[in-house]
């Protein structure tokens, strides 16, 4: 008796696993990749600009001085910048995130007086 239970047990899973398989070969065979979209972002002339407005593409990054993510980014937009440098034109907006970072807000506050005397970059 006891070969039998475990026998239908594991003939089960093995159907299972079959049958959850073949719908997911299914599922990617028949679906089909988003197409890429272009968004239309409005650029302000108080937005913080690297590049020329003629660029053909523009990157907009909304950051939070104290976000960790955001600094393990930066590196990546850097070198972005510098190799893309004639084709691409860098937006930065401040996205101070206040329930979590208790200094971002303050942190944009200097990020703008920074800009005043033209020093944000």
């Amino acid at each position: 008796m006891l070969d039998t239970f475990w026998g239908k047990i594991g003939a089960a899973v093995v159907a299972t696993i079959v049958i959850v398989g073949g719908l997911f070969v299914i599922w990617k065979s028949t679906s089909t990749p988003a197409a890429p979209k272009q968004v239309s972002v409005t650029i302000n002339p108080t937005d913080h600009q690297i590049g020329t407005d003629s660029a053909k593409i523009t990157l907009v990054e909304y950051s939070d001085f104290q976000c960790p993510a955001c600094r393990a980014y930066h590196g990546i937009v850097k070198q972005v910048i510098s190799e893309y440098k004639d084709n691409i034109r860098f937006i930065y907006r401040h996205f101070p995130l206040t329930q979590i970072h208790q200094n971002a807000l303050a942190a944009s506050y200097a990020a703008e007086a920074a800009a005043q005397q033209g020093k944000f970059f």
